[in-house]
């Protein structure tokens, strides 16, 4: 079977860009399949791109886009591999296979190093995930067994912020989170309503507005805001800022990724003290921040671990505020959140 990448017949591996030939050591069975189809004349088939090679011969070998690194414990989308150097990515090799006794403590260390470098969080990072539902008497959530890569990364992510920004005491935690059990389908958004309620109760003290009622006041915000532009995977900043403008200057307004993640963004950036004007705000906060996506480039964009989106940071005063572009080109809005105090410095995280 003759392999063609971008037009060009593939004569064998050595041709192909070391960090690919990495990815192919990484992969199990891989590097044998090549040399296969390699060898057999009758047939062809056809990628358009190196990324797209390596990324349809890890689903098409174990139906999975992810990998998982046992000594490191770590699993990664092979997309968020591609963005490693070559370097980078031999390091990342060599850790998941040659950590020994010996050497455990050094090399975990420049593991973790390699980790932090490139926003991966390791398997190991999620067991605060359990712990938390413990910690809240839920120890068998069916929403955290069930979760995807995706939404395990949204929920560590929206807790540590969550522990960072709202000093509440346990009662609250588990009446925030038995609120937020009722409301969500995910574990996603199970984290979104879980800081939406910490975020009401922080912001209200004595409770002036029920959360019910100011959950009615937003939604419809939320559901109408949820177009978004199409534009391709990637974009850099300059096409990613036409992109932004063209679409506010057709009087539309950036859509939400989700609308758990709207309703979230929308409660931290208003003031529910003031209960007469919740809609006003909340509508002169989405007019704003339109405003302020056009008028800034984006600073930085990367991968997700798990391969779902591109991520576009933006370094708005005092915020963390992020855009996804995902898989069929979808442009829309994360995360928008107020810094907590002790994180000035931290640019904005996963989803």
């Amino acid at each position: 079977m003759t392999i063609r990448i971008n037009q060009a017949e593939l004569e064998s591996i050595e041709q192909l860009p070391e960090n690919i030939q990495t990815l192919l050591t990484m992969i199990p069975n891989s590097s044998q399949w090549v040399q296969i189809m390699i060898d057999d004349k009758k047939n062809s088939v056809s990628f358009p791109s190196m990324d797209a090679f390596i990324t349809q011969l890890n689903v098409g070998l174990r139906g999975t886009s992810l990998l998982y690194f046992d000594n490191i414990n770590v699993t990664v989308d092979v997309k968020k591999l591609l963005e490693m150097s070559a370097s980078d990515l031999r390091d990342m090799s060599h850790f998941s296979n040659e950590i020994t006794a010996d050497q455990g403590a050094n090399q975990k260390r420049a593991s973790s190093q390699l980790l932090e470098k490139y926003g991966i969080v390791s398997d190991d990072d999620f067991t605060s995930i359990s712990q938390f539902f413990q910690q809240q008497q839920v120890p068998n959530s069916s929403l955290n067994w069930s979760a995807s890569l995706g939404d395990n990364i949204i929920f560590y992510d929206t807790l540590q912020y969550c522990e960072s920004r709202f000093q509440v005491g346990q009662n609250i935690k588990q009446q925030a989170l038995k609120w937020a059990n009722g409301k969500a389908q995910t574990l996603g958004e199970l984290a979104h309503y879980y800081c939406f309620y910490l975020a009401w109760v922080s912001n209200t003290n004595e409770r002036l507005q029920p959360i019910e009622d100011v959950l009615a006041l937003l939604s419809p915000l939320v559901l109408d805001n949820l177009d978004c532009p199409l534009v391709t995977f990637e974009l850099d900043q300059r096409t990613l800022h036409d992109a932004i403008t063209q679409w506010s200057d057709a009087g539309k307004t950036l859509g939400f990724t989700s609308y758990s993640a709207g309703l979230l963004n929308l409660i931290l950036n208003i003031d529910l003290t003031q209960i007469d004007q919740i809609k006003q705000q909340a509508e002169e906060y989405i007019r704003q921040l339109q405003q302020q996506l056009s008028d800034h480039l984006a600073t930085d964009s990367f991968i997700d671990q798990a391969g779902q989106y591109r991520h576009y940071i933006f370094a708005l005063p005092n915020k963390a505020t992020m855009l996804n572009v995902d898989s069929i080109g979808c442009l829309s809005l994360c995360v928008d959140r107020p810094k907590a105090a002790d994180s000035a410095n931290n640019t904005a995280p996963s989803p």
